[in-house]
């Protein structure tokens, strides 16, 4: 071991490593104690509620499933059925919170058919023909939205839900148990480095060259190779790593107040503190080719904002997508974001949502705010918690590339007296 090794900055880098790990652990066990088995897909019937705590900044536009896969027991195929004009995607995420597919009507030649899932475990050589999808961890989980259009639709979300089976490729072979650690990001720096050493060994992930010096470089703080003279020093590691977690995006990434994704959206390579970020606030995104995110900063930059100003967001007649946009409020809970309860239960406001009432041009405006803005504007109204910072979310899905070059960018939110114009 290297006597000059700077213990403090490998902390921090190997504790930021292993949030996403850990992140999604803690996701597959909640979804464990709801039932779900490995290979199965565990349907969310209706769209999440205020009360449901289970996933970061969701969106209430579109029904989940998940099916969580252990490919050491071999390869998987997905079966996707014909679908028909709505939005869905199926996304491929391993356990560092990548995609490594997104499977859409934007992305596949033909609608229906067969995906095959491998591991990191399985050689090229020995794989069948056809459409595959490489998993560069032997535990992933495979995500499906599909959008609903209203109650009355949701009958019909739940047939196309159950179109979508997975099954092992290969005859006899059973699905393993995904296994869980017990550790969150509150852990003592110890404890949570050892356990993410230990996901990392069960994983054996399949690293490109830039992939393995980073682990090599971490591995002395992840199997705990340190005694009393270090132990300082990793503490200081992961509480650095901590303060830069919760740290507001840089301004540069900010157009008319509003705070864009970065390319590497859903990809993230090696930049640690990024999906690092995203694990805590927005756990499972998609990438900006599939979905764009967009955050609100506020007057001060913070993302915050409070229930005591309301606000407007005036949007043109059409935006630049060919799926749809929304609007969601999020309460801000211990670093993550989660729907916040109101009168209405309304924590969405969308595209396809009734009652819109549009300007004369085609264009709407939204009212945000704690104070219901009268009978006029009501069902353009977006409650927000009167005594609770919260968080607007902007999501686009199937960005056109004006969108995604950032030729258009959406308005800013303007700050409003209550019952003026």
């Amino acid at each position: 071991m290297k006597q000059h090794m700077d213990w403090q900055a490998a902390a921090r880098e190997a504790w930021l490593y292993g949030l996403p790990l850990v992140e999604m652990s803690a996701l597959r066990a909640r979804h464990a104690a709801q039932g779900a088995r490995p290979g199965a897909f565990l349907h969310m019937r209706s769209l999440p509620m205020a009360e449901d705590r289970s996933l970061t900044t969701p969106n209430n536009d579109t029904l989940y499933s998940f099916c969580w896969v252990d490919l050491r027991a071999g390869p998987v195929k997905l079966d996707i059925p014909a679908i028909e004009q709505r939005y869905w995607s199926v996304a491929v995420m391993n356990m560092f919170t990548d995609n490594e597919a997104v499977l859409s009507r934007r992305t596949l030649p033909v609608q229906g058919g067969s995906v095959l899932l491998t591991g990191p475990d399985h050689a090229d050589d020995a794989l069948e023909a056809g459409l595959q999808v490489r998993v560069r961890t032997r535990q992933a989980c495979i995500m499906l939205r599909i959008v609903i259009q209203g109650p009355d639709d949701a009958a019909r979300v739940h047939a196309l839900q159950d179109g979508f089976r997975v099954r092992q490729a290969a005859a006899g072979a059973g699905f393993l148990p995904a296994g869980s650690v017990a550790v969150d990001r509150q852990a003592a720096a110890g404890n949570y480095l050892h356990a993410v050493g230990r996901m990392l060994a069960d994983q054996a992930p399949a690293l490109d060259e830039a992939g393995k010096a980073v682990m090599q470089r971490l591995a002395p703080v992840l199997t705990g190779a340190w005694g009393p003279d270090q132990q300082e020093a990793v503490e200081q590691g992961v509480a650095l790593a901590r303060a830069d977690l919760v740290q507001p995006p840089l301004p540069a990434s900010c157009v008319n107040g509003w705070n864009y994704p970065a390319r590497n959206l859903g990809r993230f390579g090696l930049d640690l503190l990024y999906r690092a970020r995203v694990s805590v606030r927005g756990l499972a995104a998609l990438p900006v080719s599939e979905a764009m995110y967009m955050r609100a900063m506020g007057e001060d930059g913070s993302g915050l904002f409070e229930g005591g100003q309301s606000h407007c967001l005036r949007l043109p007649a059409r935006l630049p997508l060919q799926g749809f946009w929304s609007l969601t409020l999020y309460e801000s809970v211990n670093g993550g974001f989660y729907l916040s309860p109101n009168a209405l239960q309304r924590h969405v406001i969308n595209d396809r949502m009734p009652g819109l009432r549009r300007r004369e041009d085609g264009g709407i405006d939204l009212w945000i705010g704690s104070r219901d803005p009268g009978p006029e504007r009501r069902g353009n109204w977006l409650p927000a918690p009167q005594d609770k910072a919260y968080a607007l979310y902007f999501r686009c899905y199937e960005p056109d590339a004006e969108l995604l070059d950032g030729r258009w960018r959406l308005p800013p939110l303007q700050a409003v007296e209550d019952g003026a114009d």
